[in-house]
C-alpha cells in the first residue's frame, strides 16, 4: 500500500493534529480512496473550523463524498448539525477530481483545526493530507 494512512472503521471518526490549524487564508487537500465498497453509502472527507474537538461541544464544517459520486457539506455544533448543501448532492465531478462547490470562506467560519472525517463502516486510504497557508 502507498504512503499515507489507512482507516478501517466500525464507528465514525475525526482525525486531526492541533498543529494543523487553519487561520486566515489557507487551503487543505488530501486524496481519498475508498478501498472496499459498502452496501450502504457512507461519507468521508475533510473538516475545517474545528473547535472543542475533544468534547461533546465540538464544532466544525465538514465536506464529505461517498462512493455513489455525491457530496455533502454540513456544520456541526455539538450534537446539532445544520446543512450547508441541501442533503447529498449528486455530481459527476466528484469522481473526476473537479470543483463541486464554492463559498465565501468568511461566511463559513473555518478558522480552527483542520482534519479528516470518516463515517462508520468504511475502509479508506488517505494520502497527501496537508494544510497550506
Amino acid at each position: 500500500m502507498s504512503s499515507g494512512i489507512h482507516i478501517t472503521l466500525g464507528p465514525a471518526i475525526i482525525l486531526y493534529k492541533s498543529a494543523n490549524e487553519g487561520k486566515g487564508p489557507f487551503h487543505t487537500l488530501a486524496t481519498f480512496t475508498q478501498t472496499k465498497p459498502t452496501e450502504h453509502a457512507e461519507g468521508y472527507g475533510l473538516f475545517a473550523g474545528g473547535r472543542g474537538l475533544d468534547g461533546p461541544g465540538q464544532a466544525y464544517v465538514y465536506f464529505l463524498v461517498r462512493q455513489d459520486g455525491s457530496y455533502l457539506i454540513k456544520r456541526r455544533d455539538g450534537e446539532k448539525t445544520s446543512e450547508i448543501t441541501k442533503g447529498w448532492v449528486t455530481e459527476a465531478a466528484v469522481k473526476n477530481s473537479k470543483l463541486v462547490y464554492t463559498a465565501d470562506a468568511k461566511s463559513m467560519d473555518l478558522d480552527g483545526n483542520v482534519g479528516i472525517r470518516v463515517n462508520h463502516n468504511l475502509d479508506v486510504h488517505v494520502e497527501g493530507f496537508d494544510v497550506h497557508r
